[in-house]
This record gives C-alpha cells, sequence and structure tokens, in this order.
C-alpha cells in the first residue's frame, strides 16, 4: 500500500488482492465517511480499495450480486472529488453499480459508498 492514510484516518484503506476480488460490509458499526461522496451518489459509509496500475489498462468494478445498495467510483486522489474518474450508482435501476474506466499507470482508490447514512450491507466486488 503506497499511503494507508490517503482516505483520511475515518475511512479504512484496504489493498485490492490478487486477482481484483474483493469484499466486505457496511455496517454502520464505525463513522467510515469521507468528507465528500461521488458525484453520482453515495451518503453513507465507505470502504475504500487501492489499486496500482503499471501499465495503461481498462478497470471494470461492479458490485453485481450485493445486497448493499451503494455507489462505486474510482478517483486517483481517494478525498478530492475533483479528481473522480468515473461513478455508478445502481446500474439499470438495481442494486448493482458497475463502472469501467481507460486508466493510466498510477495509483486509483476504488470505493464502495452507502446509498444513505442508514444504507447497510455486504457487498463483493469483482
Amino acid at each position: 500500500m503506497t499511503n494507508a492514510a490517503a482516505c483520511g484516518s475515518a475511512v479504512p484503506l484496504i489493498a485490492m488482492g490478487d486477482g481484483g476480488f474483493a469484499s466486505g460490509s457496511i455496517d454502520m458499526a464505525a463513522d467510515s465517511d469521507l468528507e465528500s461522496f461521488g458525484g453520482c451518489g453515495g451518503d453513507g459509509d465507505e470502504r475504500a480499495y487501492e489499486i496500482i496500475v503499471n501499465r495503461p489498462a481498462t478497470l471494470y468494478a461492479t458490485t453485481d450480486g450485493s445486497s448493499l445498495a451503494a455507489a462505486i467510483y474510482l478517483r486517483s486522489d481517494c478525498t478530492a472529488p475533483a479528481t473522480e474518474v468515473v461513478c455508478n450508482d445502481d446500474f439499470a435501476s438495481t442494486s448493482t453499480a458497475t463502472i469501467t474506466a481507460a486508466v493510466q499507470p498510477g495509483v486509483y482508490y476504488l470505493i464502495v459508498d452507502a446509498s444513505t447514512a442508514s444504507t447497510t450491507g455486504a457487498y463483493s466486488l469483482e
């Protein structure tokens, strides 16, 4: 991980595992709220994943199959909304959020953001 505090002290930063799969839950037990939310929504607690890109690539992420109503978004600076690359909240009116982005080498933050302050549930990313 390049900077464990990149998303601020209130948001856990998790290194994305090999193979690009991750899972977790948002349960409101811990206040993990960024000062800003994604351009497409997400006003609840977050979990952030660090992704290191070594060559130009297309990143794809989805919460398909998750019970959590959430937005997912990709930023090059976790706490700066102006660096948002792409954002999606509940693609096609389902509880699935999906993003695709062409990116250059660098460090990116994939953020899973519960839709509202009272939204809880489990999620999986691929």
